[in-house]
């Protein structure tokens, strides 16, 4: 059955018959009670069953004389769960006795049972709320003065399982304004709901619509932005407020669908942002996040709304050895900036344009907000390392000024692991950065030329010149240069002699 089905079902009241009870036993294991149901109810019944402990649950099952269990695990859309509490609906209830088990530190059980329809109703039901102070208003159709009313404060409008906020114990009618008690309340959206017992009748219905509430009467608001990523998720960002150790406020975060129905929530210690996805039925939601003692508000996020911005880094994720990196923003409208390196704060903004980021040695990441002018944030973040260093290259054998016969000589030696390798632009094998590669020989002069690029770009270079020749044809070479060396010193031994003779001549 339909958990919103109860409320009509409600509305028309419950257990217009006899009422049948029996408390359990104290703290047996497991704990148990009977409900003597003497006919059977062909229109359907309700069982209401509530428990010693309010602070735990009971995990109730409810068995019926052929067997059939009801309970929320087996009949989720038949159970309806309260605080300390749980209301189950068995259509065409049969006579007989039936078993309520739960929990044993739940404490004794008290069941009851009714049979529906029921002319005790609801005719209208008014909540109040302003500032940390609230009213309720109920007026009942077929209800004596004395009948029994409870009020809840429910996160959603579906379920019945709030927090009680007031009961008809202090007044003299059930009809009437009650005075609200919402200090068990947090911040938050809420939707009242009101049980009416009325002898052996029951009924119980949701106010329509919701309040908000707001318990902190003049404290500051967080500055809360959200948005969609123009897809199914949205998210909201936050800076911490200027207290002392706001590193270690813990911050909690409610998000509520388009009618108010609280959907998530969650506690968040010394974080500043959090995300969501949007359920496939869902438009918009709305977000409030508060810590204690701040303001509350709510923030509004449509599906699929992207932001008037768009950012594109000027490098790539990755390694780089640029100093800095250019950030292009470009808008339709105005736009805030604020620029983030490392987590610390660098540059902000309020137009679009070119931004130009610092680099720090080793890993940078960058992370740009954005929020235009209707409010909707977008990060952008990416991740650089920032490495100046060139490779590490290192040769076991310096082959620079080598005279061979052969047609090779070998190029062994060890570079930085993860750096490109070239030979004379060709590229090179290596093995955890160790190579030895042949290089083959033509006849007279070789260069060779041995680079090493890591993935910044750092280059690190090797150069030799190795001659391919016979050593005959060295030592001939080599006894030119020196005759030629000869002739050149009896040269000008033979032009200073030729000289100085001269001139004692002319003397």
């Amino acid at each position: 059955m339909n958990r919103r089905l109860f409320k009509w079902l409600f509305l028309l009241a419950l257990m217009a018959g006899g009422l049948f009870a029996v408390p359990s036993g104290v703290y047996a294991e497991p704990v148990t009670t009977t409900v003597d149901v003497e006919e059977g109810y062909e229109n359907g019944a309700i069982f209401h069953i509530t428990w010693a402990d309010k602070t735990v649950a009971a995990d109730i099952e409810l068995t019926a004389p052929d067997g059939t269990v009801y309970s929320a695990k087996k009949t989720p859309d038949a159970v309806s769960e309260m605080e300390g509490g749980v209301y189950i609906t068995v259509p065409n209830a049969q006579a007989g006795t039936w078993t309520v088990t739960g929990a044993e530190n739940a404490g004794s059980l008290y069941a009851e049972c009714g049979k529906l329809p029921s002319e005790l109703a609801i005719s209208s039901f008014v909540v109040s709320v302003s500032g940390q102070e609230g009213t309720a208003t109920l007026s009942l159709a077929n209800a004596s003065e004395d009948a029994d009313v409870w009020i809840y404060a429910d996160t959603d409008s579906d379920g019945y399982d709030g927090v009680e906020v007031a009961n008809s114990s202090s007044y003299d009618s059930a009809k009437g304004t009650y005075q609200l008690d919402l200090s068990r309340l947090t911040q938050g959206e809420y939707h009242f709901f009101a049980n009416v017992k009325d002898g052996k009748s029951w009924t119980r219905g949701y106010m329509d619509g919701y309040v908000s509430y707001q318990g902190v009467a003049t404290a500051t608001k967080l500055q809360v932005g959200a948005g969609s990523n123009g897809n199914d998720g949205y998210y909201a960002r936050w800076n911490a407020p200027d207290v002392e150790d706001a590193e270690r406020i813990t911050y909690t975060v409610q998000v509520y669908d388009a009618d108010h129905n609280r959907i998530d929530a969650m506690k968040l210690e010394g974080i500043l942002s959090f995300e969501g996805t949007f359920a496939s039925d869902q438009d918009k939601v709305l977000i409030a996040v508060t810590y204690p003692d701040s303001g509350y508000d709510l923030v509004e996020v449509n599906k699929g709304t992207k932001i008037n911005a768009e950012l594109i880094f000027g490098i790539e994720a990755g390694v780089t050895n640029q100093s800095f990196v250019d950030v292009e923003i470009t808008s339709g409208g105005k736009v805030s900036v604020e620029g983030y390196v490392n987590d610390e704060k660098k540059l902000s903004g309020e137009e679009a344009g070119t931004y130009r980021v610092m680099l720090e040695n080793g890993m940078n990441r960058i992370l740009f907000r954005l929020v235009d002018e209707s409010g909707t944030m977008k990060d952008y973040e990416t991740r650089i390392q920032l490495d100046s260093e060139p490779p590490q290259l290192a040769v076991t054998e310096d082959l620079n000024g080598t005279v061979t016969q052969g047609d090779y000589v070998y190029i062994s030696g060890y570079t930085e692991t993860g750096a490109t390798l070239k030979l004379n632009d060709r590229e090179i094998t290596q093995e955890n950065g160790f190579f030895n590669e042949k290089f083959m020989l033509s006849g007279g002069d070789n260069t060779i030329v041995l680079s090493a690029v890591d993935p910044a770009g750092n280059e690190s270079r090797y150069q030799a010149v190795v001659r391919k020749g016979s050593v005959e044809e060295e030592k001939d070479i080599l006894s030119w240069i020196i005759a030629g060396s000869v002739f050149l010193v009896l040269l000008v031994i033979y032009i200073i002699v030729f000289v100085k003779g001269n001139r004692r001549k002319k003397a």
